[in-house]
């Protein structure tokens, strides 16, 4: 832990920065609307990259656009202790999911390299924060791009391809609603780089809002996340017939829509049925055609997701939805299509790491306990490429999230950053 000048000099850089990119997409109030590499996105880097420049820290930026800032400018030979999360939002979200792991890391990681000279910059640059406090790692904030996935699908984009679950080139060919490219907008914006960051990554630390209500619930400072629920996602297609909404008899209509919302009440009903409610399920997105107001829907297409600490639960559910599906088709006459389902693994975090982060966290005298993600973080993608990572949890008003009225209180907050540089001090040490 840093003594008491620097530790004022942490939190004070901390709420500085997060005050700045409050600001940068600011929407209904106190919420964000920062979508990946947007017009407000591309503001909060170029943010991220000047602060990260005037603290002296070597600014690199990859391929898939995410932003690394780095005690010393990286190398081949490097060994690199990594702290961070993720600069965009959802639509009309909040502005603790991501933002306060960034801002956190980046503070933590100045802190780590103080003690140098006051230049810094690009990559290859001379100058810049000393490895005082670093050690034989270099140290370094990451802002991982497209982590939300509400533009560019899939979500944890940037990680992914970092830890090579996700090729490039697909990622790079991905399109939003309106039929932008994913490498075409990083292209005319300048958000891209053009080398992989060099060196090993050897360990990972993520403070993250816990966007739900059982840390404030239960009176518990700090989550100390030890393992992951499991989450299986589809694309749903529900082919009817177009026809009149006025003069066609309603026994003659295969409505695709009147179809689809059956299927997805259907879909909340496995979860609210679930009698350990260790089963969350949701229909978050849609698109209608021809989406007229006058005509049946032809086709509805939707996201299904099902979470659950258990797969035999998710497999269950799994096989329940697509049972219903081919009850509505007997029924109503429309053809219910699934997409090859996505299975992200229910796994635990490396035992190592999570010891090390709870001892840490303790001898900083925070009450702490150990607790799941139900969500997926970059710190999910990196634990799954066996990267040892820690995952901490700051609490959640009322755990809400998603939303402009996320918050977690000012005390909660400089907690958590205290919190990950007691964990990067301990994984540093250990590299």
């Amino acid at each position: 832990m840093p003594g008491a000048r620097a530790d004022e000099r942490m939190i004070a850089r901390f709420d500085a920065l997060f005050a700045e990119l409050s600001e940068i997409g600011r929407a209904n109030g106190t919420g964000l609307h920062r979508l990946a590499f947007g017009a407000a996105d591309a503001e909060a880097r170029a943010v991220f990259a000047a602060r990260a420049g005037a603290l002296g820290l070597h600014v690199h930026t990859d391929e898939i656009g995410n932003q690394f800032a780095l005690v010393r400018p990286p190398a081949p030979a490097d060994r690199t202790v990594l702290l961070g999360s993720h600069l965009d939002s959802q639509p009309d979200g909040g502005r603790f999911d991501g933002q306060l792991g960034v801002a956190a890391a980046l503070a933590v990681v100045a802190e780590l390299g103080a003690g140098g000279g006051t230049g810094g910059g690009a990559d290859g640059g001379t100058g810049g924060a000393s490895s005082a406090g670093a050690g034989a790692a270099n140290v370094g904030a990451v802002n991982w791009a497209n982590e939300e996935g509400a533009r560019f699908q899939p979500s944890v984009m940037g990680s992914s391809v970092f830890t090579g679950q996700l090729a490039l080139r697909p990622a790079l060919a991905a399109r939003d609603a309106g039929g932008a490219a994913l490498g075409e907008e990083l292209a005319q914006r300048g958000l891209a780089g053009g080398t992989a960051l060099p060196g090993t990554v050897v360990a990972y630390a993520e403070l993250h809002v816990e966007q739900g209500p059982v840390l404030e619930r239960e009176g518990i400072e700090l989550g100390i996340v030890d393992r992951t629920w499991a989450a299986y996602k589809a694309d749903v297609r529900v082919h009817g017939v177009q026809t009149h909404t006025g003069p066609t008899p309603m026994a003659q209509r295969v409505d695709a829509l009147a179809a689809a919302g059956r299927l997805i009440a259907q879909l909340r009903e496995l979860g609210l049925a679930d009698p350990e409610q260790a089963l969350h399920t949701a229909a978050a997105w849609m698109r209608i055609t021809p989406n007229s107001p006058n005509a049946t829907p032809s086709l509805v297409e939707f996201k299904a997701e099902l979470r659950s600490p258990d797969e035999a639960r998710l497999r269950a559910a799994r096989a329940a939805l697509t049972a219903a599906a081919g009850e509505l088709e007997r029924e109503t006459g429309v053809r219910c299509e699934f997409g090859v389902w996505s299975e992200r693994r229910a796994v635990g975090f490396d035992p190592a790491a999570v010891a090390l982060a709870s001892a840490a966290v303790a001898a900083a005298g925070i009450r702490a306990r150990r607790v799941p993600t139900i969500a997926g973080h970059d710190a999910v993608i990196m634990n799954a490429a066996g990267i040892p990572t820690a995952l901490l949890f700051t609490p959640s008003a009322d755990g809400i999230t998603h939303h402009a009225a996320e918050y977690t209180a000012p005390a909660d907050q400089h907690r958590g950053v205290r919190a990950l540089a007691a964990v990067a001090a301990a994984l540093i040490a250990r590299v």
